[in-house]
Formats: C-alpha cells, sequence, structure tokens
C-alpha cells in the first residue's frame, strides 16, 4: 500500500480551501448516536512550579524517602471520563444539531448536577455513580491520578437492570452508531463492549453499524486484562464495522500484540504503518493513530498521515484525545476521507487545546483561515 504523508504544511495548504467549504456547510446531522459508558468528575491541578514532567519527575526521586513540594493551582472541577467528553465535544461539533444519546455512570439513582449543565440536549441514561480522577497538568504532559472504584459496577448487567433490556435495545434500534470508550479504566468493558456489539447486529440484521472504540491508557491494565483485546477486537469487528482510535504509547501496545515492533518509532512513516500493521494483523475496518503532532487512518483502501496544527503550550490538555476522537466521529458521518477526516481531528484538538473550549465547525474554520495565513499561535 502506498501511503500518504502530509507532514508539511504546504501539502495541507492546497486542499483547505475545498475542507473548509465542507465544513462551513454543515448545519446538522440526521444520524442518532449511542455513547457510552463512563463518568467521572475531574478535578485539575496546574503545576507552576516546577511546570514540567521532565523537572517534577527528578525531583520526586530525589525526595524518595524524605519529602518535597511543589507549587500549583487548583482550578476546579469539570465532568470528565472519556465518554462524557467526547459526546459533549462531538454534539458542540454540530451546535447541537445532532441526536446523541449517553449511557453511563453520571450519577444514580439521580444525574449529577455537573453532567446536567455540561450535556445540554444530549438524552442521558445513567445506572451508576461517576469516578473521580484528579488532573495533574504540566507544560509537558499530564498525570491522572484516578479513583475507579466505583467502575467496577458499570457492567453490562447492571446496565440491563437499571435502563431496562427493551429500552436499550430501542436505544440501539434507533442508533446509527455508537462509540464504546474508556475500556482500561471500566474493568468489565470487555463483556459490555461485545454485548453491545452483538445487540447492535441482532437489532440492525444485515448490516454492520458503526462501533467506535477508544481504549484509554491500557498500561494500567494487567497482562491478562489486555490478553482479551485480541478476541474482542475479532468478535466485535464480525458483526460491525470496527474504528478504533489510539494514542502513540497505545498503538505501540497492540501492534505488539501482534507481533509487530513499533516502540521508539515516532515519524509520520512510523506512524502511518504502525496503523496499516494493527489494521491487517487486528481484523479491525479502520486504525487510528494520534501522537500529539499530527495522526494517522488506515482504512482498506487508503493509510494517510496527516500533520497537524501543534501547541507547545497547551492552556489544556486533558481531553485533547476526546476532543480529537470527537472529529474523527464527525468525520465518519460526513463520509470524509482519510485526509480530511485526520484534519478534522487534529483541527478539533488542536482548537481545544488552545482554549479550553469545544469547537463548532464554524469555529475550525476560522482557526484553519489563521492557519492558512501564518498566523495560528498558541492562543486563539
Amino acid at each position: 500500500m502506498e501511503y500518504q504523508i502530509y507532514n508539511d504544511f504546504k501539502q495541507i495548504q492546497p486542499n483547505l480551501a475545498d475542507f473548509c467549504n465542507k465544513l462551513n456547510k454543515v448545519n446538522s446531522s440526521s444520524k442518532v448516536g449511542l455513547m457510552g459508558y463512563d463518568g467521572f468528575i475531574d478535578t485539575f491541578i496546574r503545576f507552576v512550579n516546577p511546570s514540567s514532567m521532565a523537572e517534577f519527575g527528578p525531583k520526586v526521586t530525589k525526595a524518595a524517602g524524605i519529602a518535597t513540594s511543589a507549587e500549583v493551582i487548583r482550578q476546579g472541577e469539570k465532568y470528565g471520563g472519556n465518554g462524557p467528553l467526547m459526546t459533549v465535544a462531538l454534539n458542540k461539533l454540530f451546535s447541537g444539531n445532532i441526536t446523541l444519546n449517553y449511557v453511563g455512570a453520571l450519577g444514580y439513582p439521580n444525574i449529577n448536577n455537573i453532567f446536567k449543565e455540561a450535556f445540554g440536549n444530549i438524552n442521558m441514561y445513567s445506572f451508576d455513580n461517576p469516578a473521580t480522577t484528579d488532573c495533574f497538568e504540566f507544560s509537558d504532559g499530564k498525570l491522572l491520578a484516578s479513583d475507579m472504584s466505583n467502575c467496577a459496577t458499570v457492567t453490562w448487567d447492571n446496565m440491563l437492570n437499571i435502563i431496562g433490556e427493551d429500552a436499550l435495545r430501542k436505544l440501539v434500534k434507533s442508533s446509527h452508531f455508537t462509540a464504546a470508550l474508556n475500556w482500561s479504566r471500566i474493568i468489565h468493558a470487555t463483556e459490555l463492549w461485545t454485548n453491545m456489539a452483538t445487540m447492535y447486529a441482532q437489532e440492525h440484521a444485515g448490516q454492520k453499524m458503526l462501533f467506535y472504540m477508544d481504549l484509554a491508557e491500557i498500561d494500567i491494565r494487567s497482562s491478562e486484562d489486555r490478553a482479551l483485546l485480541a478476541p474482542m477486537f475479532t468478535n466485535i469487528s464480525n458483526v460491525c464495522h470496527s474504528v478504533i482510535s489510539l494514542n502513540l504509547k497505545e498503538a505501540w501496545q497492540i501492534a505488539d500484540i501482534y507481533g509487530g515492533n513499533f516502540y521508539d518509532k515516532r515519524e509520520a512513516l512510523n506512524v502511518a504503518e504502525c496503523a496499516n500493521y494493527i489494521r491487517k494483523n487486528s481484523g479491525i475496518a479502520e486504525v487510528i493513530i494520534h501522537p500529539n503532532d499530527g495522526a494517522a487512518i488506515s482504512r482498506e483502501n487508503e493509510t494517510v498521515y496527516v500533520k497537524g496544527p501543534y501547541c507547545q503550550n497547551p492552556l489544556i490538555s486533558t481531553g485533547a484525545g476526546d476532543h480529537f476522537g470527537s472529529g474523527a466521529m464527525a468525520a465518519q458521518l460526513l463520509d470524509l476521507d482519510g485526509f480530511e477526516s485526520m484534519l478534522l481531528g487534529v483541527c478539533t484538538s488542536g482548537y481545544f487545546v488552545r482554549t479550553g473550549v469545544s469547537p463548532s465547525f464554524q469555529q475550525i474554520v476560522k482557526m484553519l483561515e489563521l492557519w492558512n495565513q501564518g498566523l495560528l499561535g498558541e492562543r486563539l
């Protein structure tokens, strides 16, 4: 397969006018989606001194057995979890003109007000209480410290018991796509995702519905749990049109499951090759990899890498991957090609890390105009 590598903005520029024209014409989507299944309340803590992980790590190591301190800014609480973040971001891309149903851990028996305020017109179906995460933000990365005890009760059986099987089947039958997110922190996600794919196959006989997956940092799971991934991918891909979005480290780890060694291979071509390798060996229909500075997608007839509008000093980094995912998902709904799909993904993320705000398509167009003029800075 010939790889299409857009690793220089000069290669991207000739396609911008047509891409922006497509985005400006998007007013709404008739597609209905079902998203799930986690829910978190995130507390944001910004490190000031030291400001980087590169500085903080050695400082902690030297202080082992004694003590150390750091200057931080507490930035408050926000709704979190891969599912809620991506769902809200997808809704905002379409300016609320899309029907999204979220099933997950948003509070039970009453939905938490943080989610009510954030979700707007998104339909909420909650069957558990949210977990919590302390998000330590540095200039060069982030550390997520999660209390995942509530995640253990996010199960297929609990979802059926509280939402009701008939109600869930109606949601599935009305949905054109689904997104299953945060496999790493939902302890019983393998069973839940597989059963959901089976239900989609049953309710949409003869059709392979879009099934989008985001694992979210698989190294927090045991090697025994990670061994379940390959058969899960096979089972889901057999009955649905499977799409997976991976960060670079996850991509290396998934490739390793199938015997591919891509560790520390960061060049654009390497990332594209890794996406293609995973797709060919896993049976997943579309594999996406999103490093910090670009993204690659491998499909049956194309493998493309697109450079992104990299931000050296992000205002916020937690949620960047979920915003990328919302752009990649929107691209699926708009039937965009590989280049356009990855450009939409990296621009959605690029806008968010500069502003802390989820963009609409029109706001992405304005950012692209600045990029095209050489005026795109660290803040918008």
